[in-house]
């Protein structure tokens, strides 16, 4: 599956939905180092991306490097778009 998403993003690096499934496959296999590059790149190209912030942050979190910034940062991002769903996924992320 995260093969085709891949060559979704060789086409177009930018395209958020392939993004967001590369990332979260990425992390399902414990391929964190791929995981938070596309986090990284997904959250620079959409920084108003209620769902690239959740998955930069759950990244971050797997890898042991999340700060408490980066989650305050994330809930303003889900708060100002009005996305509930994943504020709620963000507040119940814990260092």
């Amino acid at each position: 599956q995260r093969a085709v998403y891949a060559e979704v993003l060789e086409i177009d690096a930018k395209d958020s939905f392939a993004l967001q499934k590369y990332i979260e496959i990425s992390i399902e296999l414990f391929d964190l180092n791929s995981a938070r590059e596309k986090a990284s790149y997904f959250v620079e190209v959409f920084p108003n991306n209620s769902k690239a912030n959740l998955l930069d942050v759950k990244v971050k979190k797997a890898l042991g490097v999340l700060k408490v910034s980066d989650i305050e940062s994330a809930k303003v991002v889900a708060a100002k778009n009005g996305d509930k769903k994943t504020l709620e996924e963000i507040e119940k992320i814990t260092l």
